[in-house]
């Protein structure tokens, strides 16, 4: 026989304590790698999705914008509430439902921003009020905070207003041209084609007097609105 035998028992083979040793290597390791794979697990969470409330409180961009809008820094306030209007753990955590509990922080920073005339809070909660976050859907409110960002000179909603947000085409038309008297010598031959094509959209929908009469409000608004006229800084 090619297997030797011990007793009334077959010797084991090579093979059979190979066998053997693997079931041994298995039953020792396994519990020890299933720890191994959980500890990973959670580590892999928890990078990926910190406290929330450390992410608040020690994140260094908010202490330091906590700190300027606590000085009154208009800027700041807006940077802060955007921040919480879009990052906030401590908004994403309130009860489904309270929107406007939500959004009462981002307002209160954004009105505070405005009582100092600064234009791109006025251009953000007027993008509240246009999208209803926080507060009720309102297109009137949005378009009331837009003009009054526009007459202070913000070029950039000056645009908006005059590419169809402001119902009046004659107004429009007006904001349009205010926007064009805003860029830059070097920008105007690149312009130059869009606002043109913008222009001839809105004057389609004006009859010849009101379109007169848009030209008329557009110089108008040049004197009195535009950013050279009334030396104010571009904030947007």
């Amino acid at each position: 026989m090619n297997n030797k035998t011990i007793g009334n028992r077959r010797a084991p083979s090579f093979r059979d304590l190979i066998a053997e040793s693997r079931k041994i290597l298995i039953y020792a390791t396994g519990p020890f790698l299933i720890i191994i794979f959980f500890i990973t697990m959670l580590t892999l969470f928890f990078i990926r999705h910190p406290s929330r409330s450390t992410q608040n409180q020690y994140h260094p961009l908010v202490s330091s914008l906590k700190k300027s809008a606590n000085q009154g820094n208009p800027q700041a306030l807006v940077k802060l509430g955007n921040y919480y209007a879009n990052n906030s753990g401590e908004i994403r955590t309130t009860p489904a439902g309270s929107i406007a509990h939500q959004y009462s922080k981002v307002i209160v920073l954004y009105k505070e921003a405005i009582r100092k005339n600064y234009t791109p809070a006025m251009v953000a909660l007027g993008w509240l009020y246009d999208q209803g976050y926080g507060v009720t859907k309102n297109k009137k409110s949005a378009l009331y905070w837009f003009t009054n960002a526009a007459k202070l000179g913000n070029h950039g909603i000056q645009d908006i207003l005059g590419q169809g947000y402001e119902p009046n085409p004659v107004k429009g038309y007006a904001w349009l041209m205010t926007a064009k008297s805003n860029i830059s010598p070097s920008g105007r031959d690149f312009y130059n084609d869009f606002y043109r094509n913008q222009a001839c959209l809105l004057r389609r929908r004006m009859t010849t007097n009101q379109y007169e009469q848009a030209i008329r409000l557009a110089k108008l608004y040049i004197q009195k609105y535009s950013i050279k006229t009334r030396h104010l800084k571009l904030r947007y």
